[in-house]
């Protein structure tokens, strides 16, 4: 068993069915929590995130500009930030992020 604090349900998913292992997680995210694709955001406010990370997108590698995967989150911890964030919160090769990711 996995127990984590949290998780997109498309990852639960992915880990669940190709190592067989039960996933336990108490905040479950999906697509709705996507900071361009979902809901976190009325229309202008995703237009205008989305104005500023393809501003900054020749600076982040191109599987990154929205996060691994496509994710798509807004996610940051203390010490950390995961890659599925979006890139110009951690992408670190040109440029200072906001976020160090370790």
């Amino acid at each position: 068993m996995l127990i984590v604090l949290i998780a997109l349900k498309k990852g639960i998913n992915k880990i669940e069915q190709k190592t067989n292992t039960k996933v336990l997680c108490k905040y479950i995210l999906d697509e709705s929590n996507q900071v361009i694709d979902g809901t976190l955001f009325d229309c202008e406010e995703r237009q205008e995130i989305n104005r500023l990370v393809n501003k900054y997108s020749y600076l982040i590698n191109s599987d990154f500009v929205y996060g691994y995967d496509n994710c798509q989150l807004l996610l940051a911890f203390e010490d950390n930030i995961p890659n599925n964030s979006i890139g110009i919160l951690w992408w670190s090769t040109n440029w200072t992020p906001l976020f160090e990711r370790k």
